[in-house]
């Protein structure tokens, strides 16, 4: 298992995505942002971003999930 996280800034944020082996598949856990470093760490896995999972619908949690779903479109939510 493959854990990586995405820091803001601005605020704690709560970004994370965990994959299983390189060329694999992938889930988001929540997308407070900023969610392009790990949009370019699912590009060069490369992984299957097959979920996301938002775990509540606070701003740190959801945040960027439409650039997210613009790179990833179709993906669950």
């Amino acid at each position: 298992m493959i854990v990586e996280r995405s820091m803001n800034d601005d605020f704690v944020s709560n970004t994370y995505v965990v994959a299983d082996e390189p060329g694999g598949h992938a889930v988001m856990i929540d997308a407070g942002g900023p969610v392009e470093p790990l949009l370019e760490f699912l590009t060069r896995g490369p992984f299957e971003l097959t979920h996301i999972l938002l775990t509540h619908h606070h701003h740190d949690h959801v945040s960027e999930v439409d650039k997210v779903l613009e790179r990833h479109p179709g993906t669950p939510v």
